[in-house]
């Protein structure tokens, strides 16, 4: 307990530096990456008697390393451009209403129809080697815990998705974000709100949550909040403050969201628990526990990691393959590489405590100790600050809008990623699932980007 008490503290000194290094940006990635810890931190301590949680200094170590890293490398770039470039002006928006073709917008909407179809043939096929069911929401639960069971995936030869189907979803979810780029600018400069482009988002989110993917869902939400909040820091010249009244609002609309996410299990299949009237209290203590596996459990299984599995195992695998696992997956598949395309496998295996389920994510951090022990920890954290730091350096002061640069790519890519960081308690979202498809989207975005928006001359 002295130790997890010692490492929140620690956690809450960071944030309150992170938020004045950052000009009292609250939603800068210093501030939310040192939040999202700190938040784990404290529903880990919550349930440390349940969990039987005691946590090695070892294991803060890591936590403090890693929330350091990053800042380091992101305020170190910061300021060193702040520095080394004069005359820094804010960026500015194109402020008129920005065009779409509506002839490519039904276009868009045929290929987010044939995407969600190549989802759900893809899920029935993987689903049909397991169970013989016509109800949906079966399918979708068991095709999640097939793809995520590694002892599953790894004993049977479970198909890839079909390439065309998969660069159709990632064109999707470009031209989504494009869209909701586009409704928040127009929303918050000219008032204005295009109905007919909630349903185009929509589409994308049920198209994620076909496949059981709620935190894509909840990675999109997030570059949409974030696109509001860097438009209406803009239109401020970036003096926008929130409110305390603001602040309870925000986080009222937080305890709401974070209610609902395991309660989202029930509708995607993945709980059988069954709601009425004489169940509601079981049911909430249900919920609160599923909440705490989500944003608590992640420390126990870190710890767990860390004092058991990582002091008794040896890893001779090629560099950085555990924090680029999916990277050398597909470099293995595509050059028969066969000690190359499981190079992950067994890394976030599930597990449970005292008859308690703990699920199976560790935090960024994991592979990045498997990868280079506290130095690794150090090394990614810091490169994927300065990372961050790159774009919000472009996105703030980089930018200037005009009839020829509508959008700011930059921003898209900003609000895309974004996510990485405030779940980062969470998984190896960065280096794990977006640095393989990087180049990939950006190719995606400048096709979307072309393709939807209007000629206005």
């Amino acid at each position: 307990m002295y130790i997890l008490g010692s490492l929140i503290v620690l956690l809450t000194f960071l944030t309150i530096i992170s938020y004045y290094l950052s000009e009292k940006d609250i939603l800068s990635t210093p501030v939310t990456l040192c939040m999202a810890f700190l938040g784990t931190c404290a529903m880990a301590l919550a349930y440390a008697d349940v969990w039987l949680l005691s946590l090695s200094y070892m294991t803060a170590w890591v936590i403090f390393v890693g929330v350091s890293g990053y800042l380091l490398g992101y305020f170190l770039w910061f300021y060193y451009k702040n520095r080394t470039e004069e005359n820094l002006i804010s960026s500015k928006d194109h402020v008129d209403e920005i065009h779409v073709s509506i002839i490519a917008t039904c276009i868009f909407v045929v290929f987010e129809l044939v995407s969600i179809y190549g989802s759900y043939t893809y899920m029935d096929n993987v689903t049909s080697m397991f169970i013989s069911t016509n109800s949906l929401i079966e399918k979708v639960g068991i095709f999640h815990i097939v793809i995520m069971d590694q002892n599953i995936t790894s004993s049977m030869s479970i198909p890839p998705k079909p390439r065309l189907y998969s660069w159709l979803e990632d064109m999707c979810c470009v031209g989504s974000f494009i869209y909701m780029y586009i409704l928040a600018h127009d929303h918050v400069y000219q008032a204005k709100v295009k109905w007919y482009f909630i349903p185009i988002i929509i589409l994308y989110l049920c198209n994620s949550l076909l496949t059981g993917g709620r935190f894509n869902t909840v990675a999109t939400l997030m570059g949409l909040g974030i696109f509001y909040y860097v438009f209406n820091k803009r239109k401020n010249n970036w003096n926008l403050g929130i409110t305390l009244k603001q602040a309870a609002k925000y986080g009222v609309l937080l305890a709401v969201m974070l209610l609902f996410f395991p309660m989202s299990m029930v509708l995607l299949g993945r709980s059988d628990m069954e709601i009425t009237v004489d169940t509601i209290g079981i049911v909430f203590k249900d919920v609160m526990y599923n909440l705490a596996v989500y944003v608590g459990a992640e420390i126990k299984l870190l710890n767990t990691f860390v004092t058991e599995t990582y002091i008794n195992a040896r890893y001779d695998d090629p560099i950085a393959s555990h924090t680029l696992s999916t990277l050398y997956g597909k470099i293995g598949n595509a050059f028969n590489i066969p000690s190359w395309r499981d190079v992950g496998a067994g890394d976030i295996p599930f597990d449970s405590v005292n008859g308690n389920f703990l699920g199976n994510v560790y935090t960024m951090f994991r592979p990045y100790m498997t990868d280079g022990g506290l130095i690794g920890v150090f090394i990614f954290s810091f490169i994927m600050g300065v990372i961050f730091a790159y774009f919000y350096y472009k996105v703030r002061y980089k930018y200037s809008g005009s009839i020829d640069n509508k959008i700011d790519f930059n921003l898209l890519v900003y609000g895309w990623i974004y996510y990485c960081v405030p779940l980062s308690f969470f998984s190896n979202w960065f280096y794990g699932l977006l640095a393989p498809s990087l180049l990939r989207m950006a190719l995606c975005f400048y096709i979307c980007r072309f393709f939807i928006l209007k000629n206005d001359e």
